[in-house]
């Protein structure tokens, strides 16, 4: 499973791609967060990173959150963000996995084998029906 990750990583541009995307999303939410708002809760620049990590996730531990208009309005956006950066992900993890095995399966006699039959059957079955 494992090698299948790393596989996938190292060969599809748009992983790397959304794994940058939630870096730098998150990096900016943090220092937003930090610029636009005065809570007590994120009086260090780590703890909001650790917040707007957790948040673009869809983690959420609520150790931490904002209270105030500005740093909620921050987290809808980082929020929705979040959620499509997961989606996308997935995505692009499911389609390459699905790449993969299609190339595979070209490859095994097996199939090849099972295609002609599902070929001739079809066959059969317009001349039957026709």
């Amino acid at each position: 499973m494992r090698r299948v990750f790393f596989l996938v990583i190292g060969t599809s541009a748009n992983v790397r791609w959304v794994i940058g995307g939630t870096a730098v999303t998150s990096i900016a939410a943090a220092t937003i967060l930090r610029l636009l708002t005065n809570e007590p809760e994120f009086d260090s620049y780590p703890t909001a990173l650790w917040w707007a990590v957790q948040t673009v996730t869809t983690v959420g531990y609520g150790d931490v959150v904002p209270e105030e208009g500005p740093g909620r309005a921050v987290a809808a956006v980082l929020m929705v963000v979040g959620v499509a950066f997961v989606s996308v992900l997935t995505a692009t993890v499911t389609a390459a996995l699905v790449d993969r095995r299609r190339r595979e399966r070209k490859n095994d006699p097996f199939m090849e084998s099972l295609d002609r039959i599902e070929q001739k059957l079809d066959a059969l079955e317009q001349r039957l029906s026709g």
